[in-house]
């Protein structure tokens, strides 16, 4: 093991409360894993707010305490595993997840809920924003499992982990610390870039984000954001995305309403590959924001923003818009929608591509049906334009990839302590290289118990 994965486990596991006995091992855009989340009353909503939900019963249950141990078993059936354009192979496949949390002091939901993304710089699927603790100190750690066994395919199996931590110290007068830590050991799904046909690829990553913030009046509040990433494929085949990234971001907040506050953000990040086959490169984002709260009812968050990407040995920068928007609005106790987009540019998937300008855009609608039935339909729609010209048979051009798809759903929680999820999901893709599009069709099944 390289000094630089030990680092990376010590930095995962040094996050665990020491109360805990418990040593965790150490589950992405479309990965199987998004199949199975438990359909209950505000998804979405405790994606995008988790620091003001008190839903814990999203995928937990909703009772308190220290320990929360879950598990859930499902599977689905899909008419394209490997997302290839000809010669579709379906397959049935079981899915089993166990895991694992815990909180100190007590608490009643998951308090991390942070997605990473391995293309993203920094690591973060979008921008994550803390709320003001009320707590003086809160710890807090995960461990879950994802282990999948495929009917036809067995070389398809997976056993992914992701471990998580999060400790937070208020003092008074205004000052808070905080220090996150995510581990996974994940997999990309089929096709992901320019991936073979039924190439499975493995990887492994850490992100380490300590933060600092201090409220200087009743108004204003300075926030310094720390993230190290790091990424590691398991397979020789994808070592030109190995990489390490560095990213110091800056905010200022100024609250001009009761439940409004805008924003300014400033963000540096280095992102270094442990080959040579790309240029390494610096980024430079500025942001301005607003997020608000106006009722009960709805909440959301935008900013706006520039940013420039310079490369190393090159004469060469490249401009570009990037936002982020995360809204929600409930009509009533029983009906929500939601809707998270951002634009960014991102580390390539593609050799002879040094980044890609990607535009994602996904909008969700959930309905309580009665008070043990709930419905969620979901739609997505994301866009890649790779920056360079790749080779593919007779055609050369830059790759632009447009990909959507949509989701129905039904969830059924008869006890606090259990769900049961059924749904149908679809998925296109649509290259100017026709050797890259698929179509899928998956029906799943999962059952969830936790305490």
């Amino acid at each position: 093991m390289s000094w630089k994965w030990l680092a990376v486990m010590v930095g995962a596991f040094i996050l665990l409360p020491t109360w805990s006995k418990v040593g965790l091992a150490v589950a992405m855009e479309s990965s199987s894993s998004a199949e199975f989340r438990p359909v209950e009353e505000g998804e979405g909503y405790g994606e995008l707010f988790q620091e003001e939900t008190g839903t814990a019963g999203e995928i937990f249950g909703s009772r308190g305490g220290y320990v929360h141990p879950f598990l859930s078993l499902g599977g689905y059936v899909t008419t394209n595993l490997f997302r290839t354009e000809d010669n579709e192979e379906s397959d049935n496949v079981l899915v089993a997840s166990p895991g694992i949390w815990f909180a100190l002091p007590a608490s009643r939901q998951q308090l991390l809920k942070v997605e990473t993304l391995n293309t993203a710089p920094g690591g973060l699927e979008v921008s994550r924003f803390r709320p003001e603790a009320i707590r003086r100190f809160q710890g807090y750690a995960l461990y879950r499992g994802e282990f999948t066994q495929h009917d036809r395919f067995a070389e398809a199996d997976t056993d992914d982990h992701r471990a998580e931590g999060l400790l937070q110290y208020n003092f008074r007068g205004g000052l808070s610390l905080e220090l996150a830590d995510i581990f996974e050991n994940n997999h990309d799904p089929y096709s992901t870039g320019d991936a073979g046909a039924r190439e499975l690829n493995t990887f492994q990553s850490n992100l380490l984000n300590p933060s600092i913030s201090y409220r200087i009046s009743p108004k204003t509040r300075l926030q310094l954001d720390y993230t190290w990433y790091v990424l590691d494929y398991d397979q020789a085949r994808r070592d030109f995305r190995d990489r390490e990234d560095n990213a110091i971001s800056g905010y200022v907040f100024y609250r001009f309403g009761a439940r409004t506050s805008a924003f300014l953000d400033y963000e540096y990040i280095t992102i270094d590959y442990d080959l040579q086959t790309r240029p390494d490169s610096d980024e430079q984002r500025f942001y301005g924001g607003i997020q608000w709260r106006a009722t009960e009812k709805s909440r959301g968050r935008i900013k706006l923003g520039y940013g420039k990407r310079d490369y190393d040995g090159i004469s060469d920068t490249q401009n570009f818009f990037s936002a982020e928007a995360q809204l929600i609005h409930r009509f009533t106790r029983k009906t929500m929608v939601y809707l998270v987009a951002s634009r960014r540019a991102e580390a390539s998937d593609v050799q002879g591509a040094r980044d890609v300008l990607t535009e994602r855009l996904r909008a969700g609608y959930v309905q309580n049906l009665t008070a043990k039935v709930t419905g969620k339909v979901t739609g997505y729609f994301y866009r890649e334009n790779y920056d360079g010209d790749i080779t593919i048979g007779s055609q050369t051009d830059e790759r632009e990839d447009k990909t959507y798809g949509g989701e129905i759903a039904l969830g059924w929680s008869p006890t606090r302590w259990f769900n049961a999820s059924a749904g149908y999901q679809y998925t296109e893709r649509d290259s100017n290289f026709d050797i890259r599009d698929y179509q899928d069709h998956t029906v799943f099944l999962t059952l969830t118990a936790a305490l």
